[in-house]
C-alpha cells in the first residue's frame, strides 16, 4: 500500500504543477460516454490542492507503519566501513605504534567489531576492535576509541552516499519535494519569479 499511496502523491503533484504552470484549463470531462461541461474551469486547482493534500496524508501514514526504512543501517555501515579501516592504518602509522611491533604488515589486522555510541564508552564516541587474521600475537588491548570529532566527516560523507548511491531518497523524500512543488506553484511569487504572471 505505501508504493501505491507514493504513486498516487507523485501523480497528483506533477498534474497539479502542470495545470498551475501551463495554466491550463479543463473545461469538459468525459465520464463513461457522457460530456460533463465545466462551468467555473479556474476552480479546478483549488479542488485537485485538496486531494494532493489528502493524498499527502495518506502518504504520510503509510510511511509512518514503516517501522525501519533503512537511514540509520546504511549511514552506519558505510561509516563503518570508511572509518575502521582508516582508524586502523592511522593507529598502525603512529610513531613507536604497538600495532607496527607486533605485525609486519597493516594487512595481518582486520577489523572484527565496529561500536557506535555504545552506554559503555564516552558520548558520541565509537570503538573498533582488530585481531590478527591468522593466529598470531595478540596485544593485551585490542581496541582503538574514535573520539567524536572525528566521526563528523565519515558521516557526512556517508550521508552523501545514502543520498546518492541508494534508493532511498527517491522512495521516501523526493514524493514530499514534488509535493512541496506542486504546493508552491499556487504561490504569487513562483508565478512571478518564472515568469509565469506580469
Amino acid at each position: 500500500m505505501f508504493l501505491k499511496q507514493r504513486r498516487n502523491l507523485v501523480l497528483m503533484s506533477v498534474m497539479v504543477s502542470f495545470l498551475n504552470i501551463t495554466n491550463a484549463k479543463l473545461e469538459e470531462i468525459n465520464l463513461l460516454g457522457n460530456k460533463i461541461t465545466i462551468n467555473h474551469p479556474e476552480s479546478i486547482p483549488f479542488i485537485l490542492s485538496f486531494v494532493l493534500g489528502y493524498f499527502l496524508i495518506r502518504y504520510f501514514q503509510y510511511t509512518h507503519e514503516i517501522d525501519n526504512k533503512g537511514f540509520k543501517e546504511k549511514l552506519l555501515k558505510r561509516t563503518e566501513k570508511k572509518l575502521s579501516s582508516n582508524i586502523l592504518k592511522r593507529e598502525y602509522n603512529k610513531e613507536n605504534s604497538e600495532l607496527k611491533q607486533v605485525y609486519p604488515s597493516i594487512n595481518d589486522v582486520i577489523v572484527t567489531e565496529f561500536v557506535f555510541f555504545d552506554e559503555a564508552m564516552p558520548k558520541n564516541t565509537a570503538a573498533i576492535t582488530y585481531e590478527p587474521k591468522e593466529d598470531g600475537a595478540v596485544l593485551d588491548n585490542n581496541d582503538l576509541h574514535v573520539k567524536k570529532k572525528e566521526l563528523v566527516i565519515p558521516f557526512i560523507v556517508a550521508g552523501f552516499y545514502v543520498i546518492f548511491r541508494t534508493s532511498l531518497v527517491t522512495t521516501y523524500v523526493l514524493p514530499v519535494i514534488f509535493t512541496v512543488f506542486a504546493f508552491s506553484t499556487y504561490c504569487e511569487p513562483f508565478n512571478v519569479f518564472f515568469g509565469l504572471k506580469p
